[in-house]
This record gives C-alpha cells, structure tokens and sequence, in this order.
C-alpha cells in the first residue's frame, strides 16, 4: 500500500471517528477523559521507573512525587469519569480564555500590521468559545470534551485525506506520453 493510500485510509477512518463522537457527544467526552486519565497514569508509571533509575538522588524525590501524583490522579479520573469530565472541561475552558487574552495582546503588538485583524478575530473567538464554555457549567461539561474531540478528528480527517491527494502519483490514461 502506497503512503498516500495509506494517509486516505487513515483520513477516513479519523473522518468516520469524528462524526461517531460528534452525533454523541457525551460517550466521547467520557473516551477523551479516559484518554486523559490513562495517559496520566502511564507517564506516572513512567516517571517512577525514572526516578529509581536515577544515578543521583537529586532529581530522584522530585520525578517519584511527580509520578505518583501523575499514577494517582490518573486513577482518580478512571474512577470518577463524571467528576473528570466537570474537571477537565474547566480547565479547557480557562485555557482557551486565557489563550484568547494572550491573544488580545499579541494582537495590540501587531496593532498597523496586516497581522492585527486576523490575530483579533482569533483572540475574540476564543474568548467567546470560553465564555460560552463558562456560562453554561457544568451541564457543557458532559458535551463539551466530546465535541471538541470530534472536531479534531474531523480536521485531521481533513486533514489526511488532503495530504493523500496530495501525494497520489498522477495516474496516466493509456497512449498518453509524457510532455
């Protein structure tokens, strides 16, 4: 299989993921917080196994007490999914807010640039996707995760799919010749 059969296949299937999660919100919010909460748990375990092999002991406390936070809170999620989701959907929230005031003063910076509009426009966008996040909590909470989830899948399906056109090797009808 060519890489660009490949990447279409994969477009698709990322396509098919993200309509799945987008027509039901709430079990792919529940899939991305288990997401969250095994990574957690596999970079704790990660981290501890660092800190035992650590040569010295100087970084050996700070890498085991990370990682059993890490082990710890990635349980915690697995256990309580609601409680997680409420959680990991404030967090994204004050994310995107605070992303969108940074953006607000980058914006300022490129104030008389051809730049300003489109860094605005971005900074607005954000601060009204988190105000809508916000002002709907914590009912958003239970959606939220998975329509941003399913959006993504659908961009990078997009986005595969795009880059396997791309590559395809232009295909030649019989008696053509090259020019």
């Amino acid at each position: 299989m060519s890489n660009s059969n490949y990447l279409m296949w994969l477009g698709v299937i990322s396509l098919v993921l993200g309509f799945l999660a987008l027509f039901n919100p709430v079990a792919s919010t529940i899939a991305a917080e288990m997401i969250v909460a095994w990574s957690l748990m596999i970079v704790g375990i990660g981290q501890l196994v660092s800190a035992f092999n650590q040569k010295d002991g100087e970084n050996r406390l700070g890498l085991g007490l990370l990682g059993v936070l890490g082990f710890f809170l990635g349980l915690y999620l697995i256990y309580r999914p609601v409680m997680g989701a409420l959680t990991l959907t404030m967090i994204v929230a004050l994310f995107i807010l605070v992303e969108g005031l940074v953006k607000v003063y980058l914006a300022l910076r490129f104030k008389g640039t051809p730049y300003f509009g489109g860094i605005l426009l971005s900074a607005i966008v954000s601060i009204l996707l988190a105000i809508l996040i916000l002002s709907n909590y914590p009912e958003s909470a239970m959606t939220i995760l998975g329509i941003l989830l399913a959006v993504q899948l659908i961009s990078i399906g997009i986005n595969l799919l795009a880059l396997g056109k791309l590559l395809t090797p232009t295909l030649k009808l019989p008696g053509q010749g090259t020019r």
